[in-house]
């Protein structure tokens, strides 16, 4: 999982859950881009920061990039997790130098 510098408390689901998807994907760069191509230019800061609340249409390409698991009704839903602590239904991702046992 990648680190974003996310300071401050998370200011709703959404935003959280956005944060997760980015930071879990194998190249958390590409799926930041993918992001902002998708909203426009400062709009996923926007998004992290509280600043903006989406409507139907932003939320339905949000909910089309993050394969479903980010709807608009988690912009209008708060958190008692802080950014590091995984959102509902997400897993914490296990370090690629750790081995399962079989």
């Amino acid at each position: 999982m990648a680190l974003m510098d996310l300071r401050g408390p998370v200011p709703n689901c959404g935003a959280h859950r956005i944060a997760w998807v980015i930071g879990t994907a194998p190249d958390w760069r590409l799926k930041y881009a993918e992001l902002q191509a998708t909203l426009g230019p400062n709009m996923v800061e926007r998004l992290l920061a509280g600043d903006l609340t989406p409507g139907a249409g932003m939320g339905g390409k949000i909910y089309v990039w993050s394969n479903g698991r980010i709807t608009a009704n988690h912009f209008y839903q708060r958190t008692p997790k802080r950014w590091r602590e995984a959102p509902h239904g997400f897993r914490m991702p296990q370090p690629a130098s750790v081995k399962r046992a079989a």
